[in-house]
């Protein structure tokens, strides 16, 4: 039988959860984001709430990418403040309920899709060998799973770095693009799955140009690139 824990550690573990169910799964105080001499956003506050999807317009150019990148971590917030479920963006708790979908894959193409979701799992807590056939199953590439990704089709690869959205049930995806390569069934995938995680109590944050079929009532537009804008 495991020891009990003190009750201090209970009470802070258990207002960690009311926190992570209560506050949005991503809010986004007076921002300011800049690619070079271009600016991306100004002012811009809004606060998605568990089960909605952030659409991210604007033409090319247009700042989409590099806002995404600084909701992951990979490029600098010139100003203001980002919370993950609660918890500051670039903590390891909000680190833990995000992931990541770019235009390019992320794969390792020496790499089996299994290997690389294996490859993704260590930085997972409790994501054993199970929950890697569930997603590879569910992407349509449990059949591909040892075979190694420099053999596989661009769309194939592309549901292999699906596949890793699915690892550790994330509150929030990042998703960059995620049609790239994918054929007619693979974009019936990509909405099925971002369906999925909304109804899960998960969010989304899309950036696409082409036609994904979602449900507009769960869709929060924002056009880039934005000066003063506050969504709450």
């Amino acid at each position: 039988m495991k020891p009990a824990l003190p009750q201090a550690e209970t009470d802070l573990a258990r207002s960690m959860a009311t926190a992570r169910e209560t506050a949005p799964c991503l809010e986004l105080r007076e921002i300011e984001v800049w690619r070079g001499d271009y600016c991306v956003c100004i002012d811009l506050s809004l606060r998605l709430p568990h089960g909605r999807v952030l659409h991210l317009r604007g033409d090319n150019g247009a700042g989409k990418t590099s806002l995404i990148r600084v909701l992951a971590g990979l490029a600098p917030l010139e100003s203001g403040s980002l919370r993950l479920a609660g918890h500051p963006a670039r903590s390891l708790e909000a680190r833990a309920e995000l992931r990541y979908l770019a235009h390019r894959d992320g794969i390792k193409l020496e790499l089996t899709p299994r290997e690389n979701l294996r490859l993704a799992a260590r930085l997972l807590e409790r994501v054993g060998e199970a929950a890697i056939d569930r997603s590879l199953e569910r992407v349509g590439i449990a059949h591909l799973a040892e075979r190694q990704c420099a053999d596989l089709s661009a769309g194939q690869r592309r549901r292999t770095a699906l596949a890793r959205l699915l690892l550790g049930r994330p509150r929030l995806w990042l998703l960059d693009e995620p049609l790239v390569n994918l054929d007619r069934r693979g974009v019936s995938l990509v909405g099925d799955l971002v369906a999925e995680q909304i109804a899960s109590g998960g969010s989304v944050v899309l950036a696409t140009h082409q036609p994904l079929v979602l449900d507009s009532q769960c869709v929060l537009p924002v056009e880039l690139p934005a000066n003063s804008f506050h969504v709450h």
